[in-house]
């Protein structure tokens, strides 16, 4: 905020209420190019009216302004060679809570990821880390799957899911691999042959664990994994080797556009469901969730 000249946020305050739409534009075009900062600073602005007093169009004009950064953003992020797990997950939450800052999406899982780095031995083996990760994450933070909608909301955002330790079992993975990229474990999405995924703990690029997030992180060694997807999809014509190819980060961020979109679509909310279409053609993930 510091480096806006408060003098040009005031002017564009007044702007704000001109119904020109060459202003409205001109105005729209100026703010996203100051950013984050010039959107707080309305919205702070707005927070001094009593709510009663707040004109409704003009939040909803500073939340798409939101939308747009954040958007332009991801797109940032997605032009990478490898895109942050951490800031993707942080923008995506983001579409649905604009105002959002990254030290309160933070604040949600670092604790946990501090008791895990605690924990971890640099000598444990791959089950021992995974152990202690699953510990960690299920035991001494009673992190839980549920499959009704009465957290509503919380049960799908992944920050909200570490405040109430409850979610939907595609949100409590995205959760867990949040925690464990940020504790230094290698732990990454396995599609399965049909819809959904599993999760993989690899060793120079080669799954040499999996694990059922879903079920408390049981640990599965690779040739319980193949039986165990051989008699899940006795159809399925993927040899052993490719059962066990897992993806990557931009998989994790497709994953979750995909809980999100959904979600929003079963709430009626066409607004956000169509946000996060539009996130998902910016990632670019071919579906894993299905249809």
């Amino acid at each position: 905020m510091a480096d806006i000249d408060l003098k040009e946020l005031k002017s564009l305050e007044i702007l704000l209420g001109d119904p020109d739409q060459e202003v409205v534009q001109a105005v729209n075009n100026r703010i996203l190019e100051l950013g984050r900062d010039a959107l707080d600073y309305f919205v702070l602005r707005m927070e001094m009216i009593p709510r009663s007093n707040v004109d409704k169009k003009l939040v909803r004009r500073i939340n798409s302004l939101y939308v747009e950064l954040i958007l332009s953003e991801l797109k940032r992020e997605m032009s990478t060679p490898y895109p942050d797990l951490t800031n993707g997950l942080y923008l995506l939450t983001a579409l649905a809570k604009p105002t959002l800052k990254r030290e309160e999406f933070d604040q949600a899982y670092i604790p946990v990821v501090e008791e895990v780095v605690k924990e971890l031995n640099s000598d444990g083996t791959a089950i021992e880390n995974v152990q202690l990760m699953n510990h960690v994450f299920f035991n001494r933070f009673g992190i839980e799957c549920v499959k009704e909608h009465s957290q509503g909301a919380k049960s799908v955002m992944v920050d909200d899911l570490f405040h109430c330790q409850k979610g939907f079992p595609v949100s409590v993975a995205i959760a867990y691999f949040l925690v464990a990229r940020n504790a230094g474990l290698p732990i990454y999405p396995i599609p399965t042959p049909a819809t959904g995924f599993s999760a993989a703990y690899l060793y120079n690029d080669t799954t040499i664990l999996a694990i059922d997030i879903g079920d408390k992180g049981k640990i599965f060694s690779v040739p319980s994994f193949i039986e165990a997807m051989r008699n899940m999809y006795p159809k399925s014509k993927l040899d052993d080797e490719q059962l066990l190819v897992a993806g990557d980060d931009k998989m994790v961020l497709g994953i979750y556009i995909e809980s999100l979109s959904s979600f929003f679509e079963y709430e009626n909310k066409e607004a956000l469901s169509k946000i996060y279409d539009k996130a998902s053609k910016i990632v670019g993930q071919r579906k894993i969730l299905g249809n």
